[in-house]
Parts: C-alpha cells; sequence; structure tokens
C-alpha cells in the first residue's frame, strides 16, 4: 500500500530527492496507514504540515517498521524556514497541548516551552542539539524537603559502618529503568530515628501526619504505663497497678521538666530544627535531644493543628522529551552522570547535561547518537 504513496518508499536516497516543499500526506496515509495506527498523533501540534507516511517509514519489513534515519529528521529540524513556520504557528497553541503524557500515579517535572517553542536547528545530537529544558534556563527543583547531597556523600555520614553511597538510596524499579521513589522507612529512617526520649528510646513518634504524632505525644502516660507493664512481665512479676502508675507519673513528670508540658513539647517535636543550634528562649539542658521535624521539613505554623508539614513532591520522571533507561547505563558511576558531591541544597537539579550524554552518544562513541534513540515522533493520543 505504501508503494502508492508518493514518494516511494526507497529509504534516505529517495527522501533526498524530495523538494523543500514538503510531501503532504495523502488520501492513501490516512486510509492505510492511520486508520490501524489512530493511537497516535501525527507529530508536534506546531507541524506546518504532514509528511506522507512514506517519506520516513520504509513498508513493513519482518515484524517493525524500519527507523527513521537522522537525514530524515533534519530535513525539517535543520530547515531554517520550516522551523520558522513551526516557531509561528505554536505561538498559537496553548502549551499544554505540547506536554508528553506521562502514566497515571506518576509525578513529572515540567519544564516551561520557550517563547518561540523547541524550534532550534539541530543537525544531529552532536551538532545543534541544545541542553535539556530540565537543566536551561536556571529551573531549580521546589520540593521543601531539606536534603544535602554533598554532606550525605561526604563520608561523613555512615550506614552499618561504611560511608554513605548513592545506591543505598537510589534503587531501581522493577523495571530497571527508573529509580524507586526514596521512602522514609525504607531510605531514611535507619539514620534519622525519631525517638524523642533519651531515657526510653524505644519510644519513636510516627512519621507523616501530624495528627498522629500529637495523639501520640498526648499519650505519654499511657506509653510510659505500656513500658513498665512489658518489664515487670519479662521479669516474671505481675504488674501492679500503683507500681505502673508512679512510674508513668515520674518520667511524665521528667519529660515536663526536661522540655515544658504539653503544647511546649509538641512545639519542640514540630519546629525544631537543627539540633546542634543553641535554640533561643531554651535553656541548654532543655533543648531537644533530637532532630524534630522541621530539620528536613518545611513547617509552618497551623492554627488548627498547631503545626502543618508540608510533603515533599519528589518527581518520578524529570526528562520527558525523550527515552531513558538506566538498565543500559549500569556500568557507568552514578557521579559520572550526576555531579552531587557540590550539591548542597535540595533545589539543585543534579541531571547530566547533553553535553555529558554526547560524550558517549556520538558517532564512533560508545552508544548510539541517532535521534531515535531518544526521541519518538508520534504522540500518543492521551490528551
Amino acid at each position: 500500500m505504501a508503494l502508492r504513496s508518493h514518494p516511494a518508499p526507497f529509504g534516505k536516497d529517495q527522501f533526498a530527492k524530495v523538494p523543500d516543499g514538503v510531501v503532504p500526506m495523502s488520501a492513501i496515509d490516512r486510509q492505510s496507514c492511520a486508520v490501524c495506527h489512530d493511537q497516535h498523533e501525527f507529530h508536534q501540534p506546531n507541524v506546518v504540515q504532514g509528511h506522507s507516511c512514506s517519506v520516513c517509514h520504509v513498508e513493513h519489513q519482518g515484524l517493525a517498521m524500519v527507523a527513521p534515519e537522522d537525514v530524515q529528521c533534519a530535513h525539517c529540524h535543520d530547515h531554517a524556514d520550516v522551523m520558522q513556520q513551526s516557531s509561528a504557528k505554536g505561538r498559537g497553541i496553548g502549551s499544554e497541548r505540547f506536554d508528553p503524557p506521562v502514566q497515571a500515579g506518576l509525578i513529572a517535572f515540567r519544564t516551561p516551552r520557550p517563547p518561540g517553542g523547541r524550534t532550534n536547528l539541530i543537525a544531529s545530537f552532536g551538532q545543534g542539539h541544545p541542553d535539556f529544558g530540565v537543566r536551561a534556563g536556571g529551573l531549580k527543583d521546589p520540593d521543601t524537603l531539606k536534603f544535602n547531597h554533598a554532606l550525605h556523600l561526604s563520608g561523613t555520614v555512615r550506614l552499618g559502618g561504611n560511608p554513605l553511597g548513592c545506591v543505598d538510596c537510589h534503587v531501581p524499579d522493577a523495571t530497571g529503568s527508573y529509580m524507586a521513589r526514596i521512602r522514609y522507612d525504607q531510605h531514611c529512617a535507619a539514620c534519622h530515628d525519631l525517638q524523642f526520649d533519651p531515657v526510653h528510646p524505644e519510644l519513636k513518634l510516627p512519621h507523616g501526619e501530624v495528627a498522629a504524632v500529637r495523639a501520640k505525644l498526648r499519650g505519654l502516660p499511657l506509653l510510659y504505663a505500656e513500658i513498665k507493664t512489658k518489664e515487670l512481665v519479662a521479669a516474671g512479676s505481675p504488674p501492679r497497678r500503683d507500681e505502673v502508675d508512679a512510674f508513668a507519673q515520674q518520667n511524665v513528670a521528667r519529660m515536663r521538666q526536661t522540655f515544658g508540658g504539653g503544647e511546649s513539647l509538641e512545639k519542640l517535636v514540630f519546629f525544631t530544627g537543627d539540633p546542634r543550634q543553641a535554640q533561643l528562649g531554651i535553656s541548654a539542658e532543655r533543648r531537644a535531644h533530637y532532630a524534630g521535624c522541621a530539620y528536613c521539613h518545611e513547617v509552618l505554623p497551623d492554627t488548627a493543628s498547631l503545626a502543618k508539614v508540608t510533603r515533599p513532591v519528589i518527581p518520578d520522571r524529570w526528562l520527558l522529551g525523550g527515552r531513558f533507561t538506566h538498565a543500559k547505563h549500569g556500568q557507568m558511576s552514578c557521579v559520572g552522570c550526576h555531579a552531587v558531591h557540590e550539591s548542597r541544597t535540595t533545589s539543585d537539579i543534579n541531571l547530566p547535561s547533553q553535553a555529558s550524554c554526547a560524550g558517549c552518544h556520538k558517532p564512533g562513541g560508545s552508544a548510539r547518537s541517532e535521534c531515535t534513540s531518544c526521541h519518538t515522533y508520534h504522540l500518543l493520543r492521551s490528551r
């Protein structure tokens, strides 16, 4: 059927004979190709004129179509007039139309579309390709979680006696393509233990809900009573109510003397920052023996529940404009692509640059550099 299309599908040599004016989609394309391949858009919304399918595709050979070559992409993307027309057309189209679809449930970091659109003149990945949008324009990660890569990888932070490494927190997902989400219980709790009573370190605060933390702090008498009861049972002694109550009252009094009672203790738990720093207005013996919620999180006053902890928002996907898989980069060092040893703030976007990728992805290099290595021409119909 594609043999009836124009131009005939004989590869890039035939394509090279096509005049500068694009060969438009024909009735043959719509009736014979698009009727089956209806799950995709043709291309970006600012395409000035849709090409005939056979300009880029050779008819089915085996189970798959032959992938277009760079010369076919460059026919538009390295053509100034075509890119100028595309840029002009794109100005009248909402930026959301250009957003690549993201799987439901995943968090994506979306970069703003440049005023002129993504219409740079590009001959190949190594010639004209701009830096990735996620790195351009001084963009920052808006996440409010306080994290310091440089500190965690300095050797001073240790896990099981060994210096902390990238793989202690960043673990591939089930597919091996991306990294699984960071979770407090799996990746943080081993070092950031939520103990709040130095005398009874088995007492730990719950993580994640303000209401649950307040309930635990307000139930201290019952918690201490439970500790004493377990202690007596383990020793083979029947727990006596007066003995248990006395133990609970003694420990509650100690906590009040050290930290202040009721709301004072709650304020320390929620609003304490760095425990190594003196807290103004609080004597040395009453300073927190633990890092409070504000050590890692943004905590705001809230009249209804005393405190409101801003939840971290960590994107699952950063580079939306192209395909990527960690599975094919497993032989590389993490810091070879992610320069995190000097990163001291959460706002740093520690993704590799286009130039660093082009060090391997180049003609004669150790990795493919064709446009189709990373980019998909047709967009899924999911908007």
